[in-house]
This record gives structure tokens, C-alpha cells and sequence, in this order.
């Protein structure tokens, strides 16, 4: 899951994409991607979110879904990614990384550009 250059890029707002009958918040996954974990976690309960962005993405519909072992945030990962991204699935490293930004609930707790103090 996650967002690509048709979502967000650098120096332009996050396109707003909307699925059908989902609640949508710009910070939340594009499109139907909610939708659609909601729909894998119903087939198989031991899910590993890993998300692939740039920018924050708020998973308030998600973080508290039972079927959701984890959730993986991998931004950008580069030309290695898929390696380093299965080496941390398969155990072989644990990255116990924070992040480097806030991520909020929704597009209405980010605070105004201005207010940075």
C-alpha cells in the first residue's frame, strides 16, 4: 500500500483520489487501498501492512485492526527496497527505527505552515 507520483509529489498539494463509499481524508491511503487491506485482512488475519511513500499516511481506520501484525513504513526504498524490505519480513534484520516525521490523524491536525515555534 501506499503512494506514488500521481498522489503526492514534490512542491504540489496530495491529490485528492476517492473510493467509492469510503470515508477519505487526504493523509489517509489513496483511493480504495483502505478498502482493500480491510478486504485481505478479512481473508487472512496475519497480515504485515508495508508501506511504500513519500509522505505521511494516517492509518487511523487501521492501526487498531486485529488482523494487522504489523505495520512496515518503508517510504522510498530505492533500487534495493525489495530485499531490504523481505530481509526485515523473514527476521534477518530488525530495523527498530522511528520516524522522522509526525504523522497525524487527519488533514484538520496538521498544523498551519506558519505555526512551526
Amino acid at each position: 500500500m501506499g503512494l506514488d507520483s500521481t498522489v503526492e509529489s514534490e512542491g504540489h498539494d496530495r491529490a485528492d483520489t476517492v473510493c467509492e463509499s469510503v470515508e477519505h481524508d487526504l493523509l489517509a491511503l489513496p483511493g480504495c487501498q483502505t478498502k482493500l487491506v480491510e478486504e485481505v485482512v478479512y481473508l487472512n488475519s496475519r497480515v504485515i501492512l508495508v508501506l511504500i511513500n513519500g509522505g505521511p499516511v494516517s492509518l487511523f481506520t487501521l492501526h487498531d485492526h486485529k488482523g494487522i501484525l504489523g505495520i512496515l513504513e518503508a517510504f522510498y526504498p530505492g533500487a534495493v527496497g525489495g530485499t531490504a524490505v523481505a530481509d526485515i519480513l523473514f527476521g534477518k534484520y530488525n530495523p527498530a527505527g522511528r520516524l522522522p516525521m509526525t504523522v497525524y490523524d487527519s488533514i484538520e491536525d496538521v498544523p498551519a505552515a506558519t505555526n512551526y515555534d
